[in-house]
């Protein structure tokens, strides 16, 4: 049996990645996907988006696998590029040395990775070449975990608390009722 050729990306910031758990906002079955901040600047960035375009020109379509970033706040282009990557399949996450990442550690929003990924052309919806994600090494973590109580605008009032102070202030965990573990 033939081994599938393996691509892999420089290493690059993350944003909105769906890792452990698929993305149900567009598909009822969710999708896995990750994108990638690249920065044409950066040497190695530069030469991945050479090769994003040669791809594109390759599918002879009119649908590109990146577009210019835009700042969220202002809307203004900031001269970057978001390259994505979608699966219908988990994939697997690997730390720096190559160890499976536990599922419980949710990769964030500002992590360093770089993506295992292969493509495909395509003819539909005008044509173009999607990029499919395999794997995913983690090179700095920033671990998604939805916000602190700060985050969110909350301050520390009087009333009602769920965990018994005195324990929490000796160090010791305890159950959302306030029992010692």
């Amino acid at each position: 049996m033939a081994k599938k050729e393996i691509f892999l990306t420089p290493k690059a910031v993350c944003r909105f990645p769906f890792l452990n758990i698929a993305d149900t906002k567009f598909k009822q079955d969710g999708i896995y996907r990750i994108e990638l901040i690249f920065d044409p600047k950066i040497k190695e960035h530069n030469d991945f988006l050479k090769h994003c375009k040669n791809l594109y020109t390759q599918s002879k379509g009119q649908n590109l696998p990146y577009k210019e970033e835009v700042d969220l706040e202002t809307k203004e282009k900031t001269g970057k590029y978001i390259v994505k990557f979608t699966s219908n399949y988990r994939p697997k996450i690997f730390d720096a040395k190559g160890y499976h990442m536990d599922d419980d550690v949710l990769v964030g929003n500002g992590s360093v990775v770089r993506v295992s990924y292969g493509y495909s052309f395509y003819e539909g919806m005008n044509g173009g070449v999607k990029l499919y994600l395999q794997a995913v090494q983690v090179l700095e973590l920033v671990e998604w975990n939805g916000g602190t109580f700060e985050d969110y605008g909350f301050q520390s009032e009087q009333g009602y608390s769920g965990v018994n102070e005195e324990l929490d202030k000796a160090g010791i965990e305890t159950t959302g009722d306030g029992v010692p573990f």
